[in-house]
């Protein structure tokens, strides 16, 4: 995922079940990047290193966004 440039990196969870010193490796790549980029985590020291916004969405926002992202895939802005 981090081989090519994007315009919206989207990860869920991309530090779990690994060890801290691999943790720290990815880390570093996605901050040195200048993507824009959406990650779910629930780690306390790794939210701390991003720029956090905690947000709950309704399933009825999800599905919105389920469909924007699909319309993009569409018109090829994916």
């Amino acid at each position: 995922a981090l081989a090519k440039p994007h315009k919206i990196l989207i990860m869920d969870e991309p530090t779990a079940h690994i060890d801290e010193q691999t943790e720290n490796k990815i880390l570093e790549n996605i901050l040195s990047s200048d993507e824009n980029t959406i990650m779910v985590t629930h780690r306390e020291r790794v939210k701390e290193k991003f720029d956090a916004v905690n947000v709950e969405l309704s399933p009825a926002e999800m599905q919105e966004i389920e469909e924007t992202l699909s319309h993009m895939d569409i018109v090829g802005m994916g």
